[in-house]
């Protein structure tokens, strides 16, 4: 797995312009409510633990057990379709990217 800490580690993944909008844009809510009950300087030195994760990753992801909450970003361009899962655990957000074919209700529940 691929770990972000902060916006700034999320330039590693500019060459992947989904997968970067869409861990970008959760991350900006995330420093957005971090920032609602804390102050800017802890935002420095948060590590909001995001990770990138694929097939090699699978059974590392299943062992975290049922995410509090699991959402699907279903890309189509092209004639191309991609699945990103946000699979939000207490700690740490895994964003998965689950193959074409796959069956992903394997994630949702332990």
């Amino acid at each position: 797995m691929n770990w972000f800490s902060n916006v700034d580690e999320l330039e590693r993944i500019l060459d992947d312009p989904e997968l970067w909008q869409t861990l970008y844009g959760y991350m900006a809510v995330c420093q957005y409510e971090f920032l609602q009950t804390e102050s800017e300087d802890d935002l420095i030195d948060h590590d909001f633990a995001f990770a990138v994760a694929t097939i090699s990753d699978l059974e590392d992801v299943l062992e975290r057990g049922a995410p509090e909450e699991v959402t699907v970003v279903s890309i189509y361009d092209d004639g191309q379709a991609r699945r990103i899962v946000r699979l939000t655990f207490p700690a740490e957000v895994l964003f998965y990217i689950a193959e074409p074919s796959e069956d992903l209700e394997r994630l949702f529940v332990s």
